[in-house]
């Protein structure tokens, strides 16, 4: 709202929650292929689709992940593309920065992972 001074369009916010989600599914789904086998070990994390067995081709998630996160970006290179470097940014800090380096090493990982969400929701 404050980027386009206003109400956004219709069509913005379509495009906003389309790349947006996408790029957020992808990089949650990173999350989770990459701690399938901490969240099997944990209560509240044990019945994800990968953790349970219920994904046919576990193997495919990680690219299909990436694929969501680079297609979003690509999508806002062409129509908004101050909004892409965002997305990308985004998707980084959840699966590089929180997943891969911060949450096995500290209590403090969820307020990086906080932040993440907040530049892709942005």
């Amino acid at each position: 709202m404050l980027a386009e001074n206003g109400v956004p369009t219709y069509q913005n916010l379509v495009i906003l929650i389309i790349t947006g989600g996408l790029s957020a599914s992808g990089a949650g789904a990173l999350n989770e292929y990459i701690e399938n086998d901490s969240d099997a070990l944990m209560s509240r994390t044990r019945l994800p689709p990968l953790v349970i067995g219920t994904i046919q081709y576990p193997g495919w998630v990680p690219y299909v992940s990436l694929l969501m996160i680079v297609v979003a970006c690509l999508a806002r290179l062409s129509y908004n593309f101050p909004m892409a470097p965002f997305l990308f940014l985004g998707a980084f800090i959840c699966v590089g920065i929180y997943t891969l380096w911060l949450k096995s090493r500290t209590v403090l990982n969820i307020v990086i992972g906080g932040a993440a969400r907040e530049v892709l929701l942005f």
